[in-house]
């Protein structure tokens, strides 16, 4: 049951009372089997990998911020403006954890957390594909029937946020490069591979198909590369991510005649406020974000998988059949092939290999985002939410599963009519600084889950039609509304 894995949230909350209204009540739907108490009382954030040197902050707006620094003899490292949120330096003789617990009882702070360590989902195997073709999981999407339709468009980027892309590979040779950005503290630049996951990875998504030796699902989109893993220390932290998405929510906004699709082949156990903010912000952008589910063979939620507006992938193999090592989960959106894949990788010194099999979630989201490519090739006007909408719905398969989402990508058919839309909206808002938000369905199923923030509202961007329990906590204390969400429609519930 889903409650099995709720002890992996990863919430940090500082919060004041407040009393709960809304209007327009519609009937109340079963209780929740498991409550947003008991969700609280096993949070455990020390048990996860993160940055001892650094913390995110959220100061309350028009504070002096510079007072705040002096007073706890430290520096601002990075801000991102768009965002509120800033990048600080934990102070010599303070843990970070230690650091944390302080500041978030400062009442100039609307939020302070640990900056996340998050990991590759994909792993070089060393054996010879037992599938008839090597380039099986095209064929598997239906891949070659979609480019009778359309095989890209040069106005619809892909942005492969990895390790970055050895853009020296042959398979690139002549290949339109947009804006390479290196979102860590090193100084790489993002035209480089040193890990290979990166390269492989992009070239399942974006790789003309008429010359080299493999092929991507769309051909004719430009490529941008964005790195986050940090070669000097071996790192993903959630700071890079945060840097990267940022970075392609501005290029959207100031680029509005281009569309954008990033892939994240990224998964880590903790939950960044943070990181949610900068997936918001390249949302309202319009950047649709493709993310890997996670390698952990059953239900271990993941992130930036579980955030909702994103498009979770799941990964099968040959026979259809989920892959052993996919996560399961209620956050799974599609599947797509993600064993035993061939791609490119760099030539690296010492070695000549230029291509080789990868599997794991990393392999099977590249599609996915190929795949939105095309879609947004014939369709520029599709937001991030009617293109998730679209893949659902025309996906192989007989309904939702945690462990294969909505079925398995069906390219071809993605690309036939416009589906109607099934999602509606919820906007939370409350007076409080933060609070945990949990949303459990008619049946007590946890469906998604959040936090208010400094602008006092949290939005569940993709959510099925039906009543919605949703319960504020904070310090023990729980407030309880009821929310009737709508088809194709944003609703609001005030607390």
């Amino acid at each position: 049951m889903r409650k099995l894995f709720l002890v992996l949230f990863i919430f940090v909350f500082f919060l004041s009372g407040c009393e709960t209204f809304f209007s327009d009540t519609p009937e109340s739907p079963e209780k929740p089997s498991y409550s947003p108490n008991e969700i609280l009382q096993q949070i455990s954030p020390e048990e996860r990998s993160k940055d001892e040197e650094h913390v995110l902050v959220k100061f309350v707006p028009n504070s002096d911020v510079k007072i705040l620094l002096e007073e706890w003899e430290t520096e601002v490292v990075k801000e991102w403006e768009q965002l509120g949120w800033t990048k600080i330096a934990v102070p010599k003789d303070f843990s970070s954890s230690n650091f944390l617990q302080e500041i978030n009882n400062n009442s100039d702070v609307l939020k302070a957390e640990p900056n996340l360590a998050y990991e590759l989902e994909g792993e070089v195997i060393h054996e010879e594909n037992d599938y008839k073709d090597r380039l099986w999981g095209l064929e598997n999407i239906n891949a070659p029937e979609a480019w009778d339709i359309t095989t890209g468009s040069e106005d619809v980027i892909v942005a492969i946020i990895d390790t970055g892309v050895d853009l020296s590979h042959p398979e690139w040779e002549g290949h339109e490069i947009v804006n390479p950005y290196n979102a860590t503290d090193d100084f790489y630049p993002a035209t480089i591979d040193l890990s290979g996951h990166g390269t492989h990875v992009a070239g399942i998504a974006v790789n003309d198909g008429e010359t080299g030796k493999t092929s991507g699902v769309t051909w004719n989109s430009p490529l941008l590369p964005v790195r986050v893993l940090n070669y000097m220390t071996d790192q993903i932290l959630v700071d890079y991510l945060i840097e990267a998405i940022t970075f392609l929510g501005d290029f959207a906004a100031q680029n509005d005649q281009k569309r954008i699709v990033a892939n994240m082949s990224i998964g880590g156990r903790g939950y960044s406020a943070a990181l949610k903010d900068a997936i918001d912000y390249a949302l309202e952008n319009g950047v649709t974000l493709v993310t890997s589910a996670g390698n952990e063979h059953k239900q271990v939620i993941m992130f930036p998988a579980a955030y909702n507006g994103v498009i979770s992938v799941a990964a099968v193999d040959g026979n259809n059949e989920k892959a052993s090592f996919s996560s399961t989960g209620f956050w799974n959106n599609v599947a797509a092939p993600g064993k035993k894949i061939w791609s490119a990788v760099p030539s690296l010194p010492g070695s000549s290999m230029q291509y080789t099999y990868m599997q794991g979630t990393s392999m099977a989201s590249p599609y996915v985002a190929g795949a939105v490519a095309l879609l947004l090739s014939e369709n520029p006007e599709l937001t991030p939410l009617e293109i998730k909408n679209q893949i659902e719905q025309t996906a192989q398969g007989e309904g939702f599963s945690p462990d294969l989402g909505h079925g398995i990508l069906d390219v071809e058919k993605m690309l036939d009519s416009k589906k109607p839309q099934k999602y509606g909206g919820l906007r939370v808002e409350s007076d409080l600084k933060y609070g945990l938000i949990t949303l459990f369905d008619k049946n007590g199923d946890l469906i998604s889950f959040g936090s208010t923030g400094e602008e006092k509202k949290y939005i569940f961007h993709a959510l099925s039609p039906g009543p919605y329990t949703v319960y504020l906590s904070h310090e023990g204390e729980v407030m309880e509304g009821v929310a009737q969400v709508e088809q194709g429609e944003k609703v609001t519930l005030e607390f």
